[in-house]
């Protein structure tokens, strides 16, 4: 029957433990991920930029630009995931194009949020070690 040949996305479940790490920066993406339980970290150039909950979604960025992971993702705790892959999600995209506009919006929200963060934590670090002055990081006279 022609139902039979109609793909229907899948959610993988993944169960990791603490200090696994789901993505990993500079990588191609080839899934996103759902929190489900746990805790993950979010690291850009080492440093931490955000923390991740119960519900939290990551990895479409690289789906959607088709560019390398921006940032890590650690799990901090045992964590339970959904992950879905590049096929399915394009598959879903395809399904359903209202919803394209808003992912890619989002992932240009959190990029930006994710290289603030970061500039901010090496700012930061930067000043704690007594370091030369950058942006955001003025020398006083």
């Amino acid at each position: 029957p022609a139902a039979a040949l109609v793909r229907r996305p899948e959610f993988a479940a993944v169960y990791v433990v603490g200090g696994q790490t789901i993505i990993t920066e500079g990588q191609p993406g080839e899934e996103m991920f759902v929190l489900l339980s746990g805790k993950g970290k979010v690291q850009k150039n080492g440093a931490d930029i955000n923390e991740l909950g119960k519900g939290a979604h990551f990895g479409e960025m690289a789906l959607v630009s088709g560019q390398p992971r921006s940032a890590d993702v650690t799990a901090l705790d045992y964590s339970r995931f959904l992950k879905l892959t590049t096929d399915d999600f394009n598959e879903i995209l395809r399904r359903y194009p209202d919803i394209k506009a808003q992912i890619v919006d989002q992932a240009e929200r959190r990029e930006e949020m994710n290289r603030r963060r970061a500039e901010e934590a090496v700012e930061a670090a930067r000043a704690a070690l007594g370091g030369e002055p950058g942006p955001g990081n003025v020398a006083k006279p």
